[in-house]
Protein backbone atom coordinates (compact mmCIF):
# COMPACT_ATOMS: atom_id res chain seq x y z
CA UNK A 1 0.00 0.00 0.00
CA UNK A 2 0.99 3.25 -1.33
CA UNK A 3 1.91 5.48 2.50
CA UNK A 4 -0.67 8.04 3.12
CA UNK A 5 2.06 11.18 4.61
CA UNK A 6 0.69 14.52 5.27
CA UNK A 7 3.02 17.75 6.06
CA UNK A 8 2.16 20.78 8.18
CA UNK A 9 3.29 23.85 9.24
CA UNK A 10 3.34 25.16 13.21
CA UNK A 11 2.14 28.34 11.36
CA UNK A 12 0.94 29.54 7.72
CA UNK A 13 0.48 33.29 7.66
CA UNK A 14 2.64 35.84 8.53
CA UNK A 15 5.42 39.15 7.94
CA UNK A 16 8.29 39.34 6.38
CA UNK A 17 10.64 36.94 8.89
CA UNK A 18 8.01 34.22 9.39
CA UNK A 19 9.97 31.46 11.13
CA UNK A 20 7.60 28.20 11.05
CA UNK A 21 8.47 25.00 11.95
CA UNK A 22 7.48 22.11 9.69
CA UNK A 23 5.99 18.57 10.61
CA UNK A 24 5.56 14.88 8.51
CA UNK A 25 2.79 12.63 10.44
CA UNK A 26 1.90 9.12 8.64
CA UNK A 27 -1.96 8.71 8.16
CA UNK A 28 -1.50 4.83 9.05
CA UNK A 29 1.14 4.49 11.34
CA UNK A 30 4.14 5.03 8.35
CA UNK A 31 7.56 5.29 9.76
CA UNK A 32 9.64 7.89 7.87
CA UNK A 33 13.45 7.11 7.51
CA UNK A 34 14.79 9.78 5.69
CA UNK A 35 13.22 13.52 5.02
CA UNK A 36 14.24 15.76 2.33
CA UNK A 37 12.79 19.28 3.16
CA UNK A 38 12.25 21.62 0.13
CA UNK A 39 11.02 24.46 1.71
CA UNK A 40 9.79 26.60 -1.75
CA UNK A 41 11.67 29.97 -1.65
CA UNK A 42 15.23 28.86 -3.23
CA UNK A 43 16.98 27.85 -0.08
CA UNK A 44 19.16 24.94 0.83
CA UNK A 45 17.21 21.98 1.90
CA UNK A 46 16.85 19.95 4.90
CA UNK A 47 17.24 16.33 5.96
CA UNK A 48 15.93 17.48 9.83
CA UNK A 49 12.86 15.33 10.91
CA UNK A 50 11.05 18.73 12.16
CA UNK A 51 12.95 21.68 10.41
CA UNK A 52 12.14 25.55 10.85
CA UNK A 53 12.68 28.16 8.10
CA UNK A 54 12.29 32.45 8.09
CA UNK A 55 11.36 33.27 4.72
CA UNK A 56 12.74 36.78 4.41
CA UNK A 57 10.53 38.00 1.71
CA UNK A 58 6.57 38.46 1.00
CA UNK A 59 5.22 35.71 -1.45
CA UNK A 60 3.45 32.35 -1.18
CA UNK A 61 5.39 29.15 -1.14
CA UNK A 62 4.52 25.49 -1.67
CA UNK A 63 6.78 22.89 0.81
CA UNK A 64 7.53 19.55 -0.75
CA UNK A 65 8.81 16.63 1.31
CA UNK A 66 10.79 13.98 -0.48
CA UNK A 67 10.27 11.25 2.07
CA UNK A 68 11.65 7.10 2.51
CA UNK A 69 9.92 5.14 4.66
CA UNK A 70 11.16 2.16 6.71
CA UNK A 71 9.82 -0.14 4.56
CA UNK A 72 11.73 0.99 1.62
CA UNK A 73 8.91 3.08 0.33
CA UNK A 74 9.65 6.39 -1.43
CA UNK A 75 7.57 9.67 -2.08
CA UNK A 76 6.70 13.21 -2.51
CA UNK A 77 4.12 15.43 -0.60
CA UNK A 78 3.67 18.79 -0.43
CA UNK A 79 1.67 21.64 1.47
CA UNK A 80 -2.16 21.80 0.17
CA UNK A 81 -3.47 24.89 -1.40
CA UNK A 82 -4.90 25.69 2.15
CA UNK A 83 -1.64 24.93 4.00
CA UNK A 84 1.19 26.48 1.62
CA UNK A 85 2.88 29.19 3.57
CA UNK A 86 1.97 32.97 2.70
CA UNK A 87 3.85 35.96 3.80
CA UNK A 88 2.75 39.22 3.51
CA UNK A 89 5.45 42.31 3.22
CA UNK A 90 5.39 45.36 6.04
CA UNK A 91 4.31 48.49 4.47
CA UNK A 92 7.10 50.93 4.24
CA UNK A 93 4.92 54.20 4.50
CA UNK A 94 4.94 58.02 4.66
CA UNK A 95 2.59 60.92 4.14
CA UNK A 96 1.56 64.51 3.54
CA UNK A 97 -0.68 66.78 3.38
CA UNK A 98 -1.03 69.84 0.89
CA UNK A 99 -2.44 72.21 4.07
CA UNK A 100 0.62 71.43 6.34
CA UNK A 101 2.13 73.09 8.36
CA UNK A 102 -0.30 75.45 8.96
CA UNK A 103 -4.27 75.78 8.30
CA UNK A 104 -6.84 78.12 9.36
CA UNK A 105 -9.35 77.05 12.09
CA UNK A 106 -12.16 74.92 10.98
CA UNK A 107 -10.61 74.35 7.41
CA UNK A 108 -10.51 70.94 5.85
CA UNK A 109 -6.73 69.36 6.14
CA UNK A 110 -6.37 66.38 3.34
CA UNK A 111 -4.28 63.94 4.26
CA UNK A 112 -2.69 61.68 1.75
CA UNK A 113 -0.92 58.00 2.26
CA UNK A 114 2.36 56.72 0.86
CA UNK A 115 2.43 53.19 1.29
CA UNK A 116 4.79 50.59 -1.41
CA UNK A 117 2.32 47.83 -0.90
CA UNK A 118 -1.54 48.06 -1.03
CA UNK A 119 -3.41 47.45 2.89
CA UNK A 120 -5.93 48.97 4.88
CA UNK A 121 -5.26 52.25 7.21
CA UNK A 122 -6.04 53.65 10.03
CA UNK A 123 -5.02 57.68 10.91
CA UNK A 124 -5.18 59.38 14.58
CA UNK A 125 -5.35 63.36 13.85
CA UNK A 126 -4.16 64.42 17.56
CA UNK A 127 -7.18 65.77 18.91
CA UNK A 128 -9.24 62.49 19.42
CA UNK A 129 -10.65 62.09 16.02
CA UNK A 130 -9.58 59.45 13.62
CA UNK A 131 -10.42 57.88 9.73
CA UNK A 132 -9.92 54.41 8.79
CA UNK A 133 -10.42 55.91 5.03
CA UNK A 134 -7.26 55.74 2.64
CA UNK A 135 -7.53 59.55 1.80
CA UNK A 136 -9.40 61.28 4.45
CA UNK A 137 -10.17 65.15 5.19
CA UNK A 138 -10.24 66.42 9.41
CA UNK A 139 -11.20 69.86 10.69
CA UNK A 140 -9.07 71.23 13.64
CA UNK A 141 -11.31 73.01 15.92
CA UNK A 142 -8.75 74.49 18.88
CA UNK A 143 -5.76 76.53 17.88
CA UNK A 144 -2.45 74.20 18.43
CA UNK A 145 -0.24 71.95 17.21
CA UNK A 146 -1.13 68.68 16.69
CA UNK A 147 0.83 65.09 16.00
CA UNK A 148 -0.52 62.86 13.24
CA UNK A 149 -0.32 58.80 13.35
CA UNK A 150 -0.76 56.82 10.42
CA UNK A 151 -0.94 53.18 10.43
CA UNK A 152 -1.39 50.59 7.43
CA UNK A 153 -1.79 47.23 7.96
CA UNK A 154 -1.15 44.92 5.36
CA UNK A 155 -2.94 41.50 5.95
CA UNK A 156 -1.74 42.06 10.05
CA UNK A 157 1.65 43.16 8.80
CA UNK A 158 1.49 46.45 10.26
CA UNK A 159 3.61 49.77 10.37
CA UNK A 160 2.97 52.47 12.06
CA UNK A 161 4.47 56.12 11.52
CA UNK A 162 3.87 59.49 13.65
CA UNK A 163 5.01 62.69 12.93
CA UNK A 164 5.52 64.98 15.92
CA UNK A 165 3.85 68.79 15.57
CA UNK A 166 2.61 67.80 12.16
CA UNK A 167 0.52 70.98 11.32
CA UNK A 168 -0.96 73.70 13.06
CA UNK A 169 -4.59 75.16 13.58
CA UNK A 170 -4.84 78.95 13.83
CA UNK A 171 -7.60 81.70 14.38
CA UNK A 172 -9.78 82.59 14.17
CA UNK A 173 -11.96 79.91 14.98
CA UNK A 174 -15.80 80.82 14.33
CA UNK A 175 -17.84 79.41 17.33
CA UNK A 176 -21.52 80.02 18.11
CA UNK A 177 -24.36 78.83 19.93
CA UNK A 178 -28.20 78.79 19.61
CA UNK A 179 -30.00 80.69 22.01
CA UNK A 180 -33.63 79.00 24.37
CA UNK A 181 -36.35 79.74 21.50
CA UNK A 182 -39.10 82.77 22.44
CA UNK A 183 -42.60 80.60 22.34
CA UNK A 184 -44.48 84.25 21.63
CA UNK A 185 -41.54 85.01 18.90
CA UNK A 186 -41.09 81.51 17.86
CA UNK A 187 -39.22 81.67 14.29
CA UNK A 188 -36.96 84.17 15.38
CA UNK A 189 -33.49 82.65 15.99
CA UNK A 190 -30.75 83.93 17.92
CA UNK A 191 -27.17 82.84 18.36
CA UNK A 192 -24.51 83.87 21.16
CA UNK A 193 -21.16 84.66 19.10
CA UNK A 194 -18.51 83.08 20.81
CA UNK A 195 -15.64 83.38 18.16
CA UNK A 196 -12.18 83.30 18.94
CA UNK A 197 -9.42 85.79 17.64
CA UNK A 198 -8.58 88.84 15.77
CA UNK A 199 -11.45 89.44 13.96
CA UNK A 200 -12.58 91.57 11.53
CA UNK A 201 -15.07 90.48 10.09
CA UNK A 202 -18.35 88.67 10.39
CA UNK A 203 -21.17 87.02 7.63
CA UNK A 204 -24.00 84.91 8.61
CA UNK A 205 -25.71 82.46 6.52
CA UNK A 206 -28.90 81.66 7.53
CA UNK A 207 -29.78 78.49 5.22
CA UNK A 208 -33.15 80.23 3.72
CA UNK A 209 -30.98 82.77 1.27
CA UNK A 210 -30.59 85.43 3.27
CA UNK A 211 -27.12 87.12 4.47
CA UNK A 212 -26.12 89.44 7.63
CA UNK A 213 -22.57 91.23 7.81
CA UNK A 214 -20.63 92.76 10.32
CA UNK A 215 -17.49 94.54 10.77
CA UNK A 216 -17.69 94.75 14.24
CA UNK A 217 -18.95 91.74 16.81
CA UNK A 218 -22.56 91.62 17.43
CA UNK A 219 -22.39 89.62 21.04
CA UNK A 220 -26.13 88.30 19.51
CA UNK A 221 -27.31 87.44 16.23
CA UNK A 222 -31.14 87.65 15.20
CA UNK A 223 -32.97 86.10 12.14
CA UNK A 224 -36.78 85.47 11.78
CA UNK A 225 -37.35 82.43 9.49
CA UNK A 226 -40.47 82.95 7.04
CA UNK A 227 -42.05 79.56 8.15
CA UNK A 228 -40.89 75.93 9.96
CA UNK A 229 -38.13 74.13 8.26
CA UNK A 230 -34.47 72.39 8.65
CA UNK A 231 -32.01 74.76 8.09
CA UNK A 232 -28.26 75.36 7.86
CA UNK A 233 -26.88 77.88 9.71
CA UNK A 234 -23.22 79.41 9.14
CA UNK A 235 -20.99 81.71 10.23
CA UNK A 236 -17.94 83.05 8.09
CA UNK A 237 -15.23 85.05 9.91
CA UNK A 238 -11.79 86.48 8.99
CA UNK A 239 -8.94 88.46 10.64
CA UNK A 240 -7.57 89.50 7.36
CA UNK A 241 -5.30 86.58 7.09
CA UNK A 242 -7.93 83.58 7.87
CA UNK A 243 -10.87 82.65 6.83
CA UNK A 244 -12.77 80.11 8.97
CA UNK A 245 -16.35 78.84 8.83
CA UNK A 246 -18.95 76.87 10.92
CA UNK A 247 -22.08 75.64 10.21
CA UNK A 248 -24.77 73.89 12.10
CA UNK A 249 -28.46 72.68 11.14
CA UNK A 250 -31.40 73.92 12.97
CA UNK A 251 -34.91 73.12 13.41
CA UNK A 252 -37.28 76.15 13.23
CA UNK A 253 -41.16 75.41 14.61
CA UNK A 254 -43.70 78.06 13.67
CA UNK A 255 -46.72 78.01 15.76
CA UNK A 256 -48.99 75.75 14.29
CA UNK A 257 -52.69 75.62 13.45
CA UNK A 258 -54.50 73.25 15.37
CA UNK A 259 -58.70 72.56 15.30
CA UNK A 260 -60.74 70.09 16.93
CA UNK A 261 -64.95 69.60 16.68
CA UNK A 262 -67.54 68.08 18.91
CA UNK A 263 -69.96 65.60 18.22
CA UNK A 264 -72.16 67.81 19.87
CA UNK A 265 -72.67 71.21 21.13
CA UNK A 266 -75.97 70.80 24.05
CA UNK A 267 -76.44 67.88 26.43
CA UNK A 268 -77.37 66.66 29.71
CA UNK A 269 -74.41 65.87 32.01
CA UNK A 270 -74.72 62.33 32.62
CA UNK A 271 -73.85 62.15 29.26
CA UNK A 272 -70.52 61.69 26.95
CA UNK A 273 -69.38 63.87 24.55
CA UNK A 274 -67.03 62.95 21.99
CA UNK A 275 -63.91 65.66 21.05
CA UNK A 276 -62.58 65.48 17.70
CA UNK A 277 -59.12 66.29 16.09
CA UNK A 278 -59.43 67.67 12.70
CA UNK A 279 -56.42 69.25 11.58
CA UNK A 280 -52.69 68.75 13.28
CA UNK A 281 -49.20 69.46 11.51
CA UNK A 282 -47.88 66.32 13.51
CA UNK A 283 -44.15 66.96 12.47
CA UNK A 284 -43.76 69.83 14.90
CA UNK A 285 -45.10 67.52 17.77
CA UNK A 286 -44.03 64.43 19.77
CA UNK A 287 -47.87 63.40 19.98
CA UNK A 288 -47.34 60.44 22.20
CA UNK A 289 -46.60 62.02 25.54
CA UNK A 290 -46.77 66.06 24.78
CA UNK A 291 -50.50 66.76 24.64
CA UNK A 292 -53.49 66.74 26.61
CA UNK A 293 -57.09 67.28 26.22
CA UNK A 294 -59.20 70.26 28.40
CA UNK A 295 -62.33 70.93 29.74
CA UNK A 296 -63.00 74.05 31.28
CA UNK A 297 -64.56 72.60 34.20
CA UNK A 298 -61.95 70.57 35.43
CA UNK A 299 -63.24 67.47 34.23
CA UNK A 300 -60.91 64.75 32.70
CA UNK A 301 -60.83 62.94 29.87
CA UNK A 302 -60.82 59.66 28.71
CA UNK A 303 -59.15 58.15 25.66
CA UNK A 304 -57.76 54.85 23.53
CA UNK A 305 -53.88 54.53 24.79
CA UNK A 306 -51.82 56.91 22.82
CA UNK A 307 -54.11 57.64 20.29
CA UNK A 308 -54.96 61.87 20.43
CA UNK A 309 -57.16 62.30 17.55
CA UNK A 310 -60.40 62.31 20.08
CA UNK A 311 -61.42 62.36 23.78
CA UNK A 312 -64.47 61.63 25.20
CA UNK A 313 -65.84 63.60 28.85
CA UNK A 314 -68.66 62.09 30.80
CA UNK A 315 -70.14 63.72 33.86
CA UNK A 316 -69.37 67.33 33.07
CA UNK A 317 -70.59 69.87 35.04
CA UNK A 318 -73.89 71.40 34.20
CA UNK A 319 -72.96 74.93 32.58
CA UNK A 320 -71.09 76.70 29.58
CA UNK A 321 -67.77 75.33 28.98
CA UNK A 322 -65.19 74.90 26.74
CA UNK A 323 -62.99 72.30 25.37
CA UNK A 324 -59.42 72.23 24.12
CA UNK A 325 -56.63 70.48 22.72
CA UNK A 326 -52.61 71.27 23.60
CA UNK A 327 -49.80 70.14 22.23
CA UNK A 328 -46.42 71.05 23.31
CA UNK A 329 -44.04 70.94 20.28
CA UNK A 330 -40.27 69.99 19.48
CA UNK A 331 -39.24 73.32 21.15
CA UNK A 332 -41.16 72.92 24.36
CA UNK A 333 -43.58 76.08 22.88
CA UNK A 334 -47.49 75.18 23.85
CA UNK A 335 -50.07 75.26 20.51
CA UNK A 336 -53.83 75.53 21.16
CA UNK A 337 -56.82 74.91 19.76
CA UNK A 338 -59.85 76.48 18.58
CA UNK A 339 -62.33 76.53 21.93
CA UNK A 340 -65.80 74.73 21.80
CA UNK A 341 -68.52 76.15 23.38
CA UNK A 342 -70.59 73.12 24.71
CA UNK A 343 -73.69 73.86 26.88
CA UNK A 344 -74.55 71.13 29.54
CA UNK A 345 -77.91 71.05 31.31
CA UNK A 346 -78.75 70.23 34.49
CA UNK A 347 -79.46 70.82 37.91
CA UNK A 348 -77.48 73.19 39.66
CA UNK A 349 -77.44 72.81 43.31
CA UNK A 350 -78.38 75.78 45.16
CA UNK A 351 -79.27 76.56 48.87
CA UNK A 352 -78.86 79.19 51.64
CA UNK A 353 -77.87 78.76 55.21
CA UNK A 354 -79.84 79.42 57.79
CA UNK A 355 -78.63 82.05 60.11
CA UNK A 356 -76.97 80.06 63.28
CA UNK A 357 -78.63 81.60 66.19
CA UNK A 358 -76.44 82.00 69.23
CA UNK A 359 -76.99 80.10 72.84
CA UNK A 360 -78.66 82.89 74.11
CA UNK A 361 -80.92 83.24 71.12
CA UNK A 362 -81.98 79.17 71.90
CA UNK A 363 -82.28 79.80 75.45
Amino acid sequence: MKPNISIYASVNRGCEGLTPNFYAHGLYGETIATYEWDFGDGSAKSNAVNPSHTYSKAGTYVVKLNYTTTEGCKGTVSTLSYGNIEVYKKPTIDFTSPQAPQVCGNNWVQFNPISDVPGTYNWEFGDGGWSSDKNPKHSYREPRTYDVTLTVSNNGCNTTLTKPAFITAVNPFPRFQMRPVDCNNRTEISFDDNSIGNITSWKWSWGDGQESSYTTKQAIASHKYPRSGIYRVKLTVSDGTCTSSDSTDINVYAAGAITISTDKAAFCGHETVTANLLTIDRSLYYLMYNYNWISSDGTSPHWDGYNVDYAKFTNLKPGKHNIRFYAVNYQGCVDSSNKVAVDVRGPVAQFVSPPVLSAAARN
